[in-house]
């Protein structure tokens, strides 16, 4: 090998070692983007837990609540006759008006 082909050689590993050193460079910003996003979704996972740790304890105190208005007796079932009929009423009223505006 003659003195020319040996700057050729050194000139295409140089480009190489560029292009080399650039696909890392790119590599490297995307697993840091990766690791960003990856902490942001194990925040906001760690908050959805907290959230329905606090929904399930709402829940279960107020499914207690209802088991004992049951239990009570008949003065109390009537009363909860009229507050299952006031709930259904008020979701049908919620249908009614969510489909009346949703036409316009």
């Amino acid at each position: 090998m003659g003195p020319a082909q040996d700057d050729l050689v050194e000139e295409q590993n140089e480009r190489l070692a560029q292009e080399l050193a650039g696909k890392v460079s790119r590599l490297k910003n995307l697993a840091f983007e990766i690791e960003h996003e990856t902490k942001d979704q194990n925040k906001f996972l760690s908050g959805m837990v907290d959230d329905f740790d606090s929904s399930h304890s709402l829940l279960g105190t107020s499914m207690g609540r209802v088991k004992n208005i049951l239990t009570m007796g008949s003065s109390n079932r009537k009363t909860m006759c009229y507050i299952g009929f006031l709930i259904f009423a008020f979701f049908i009223f919620i249908y009614y008006t969510s489909s009346f505006f949703s036409r316009k």
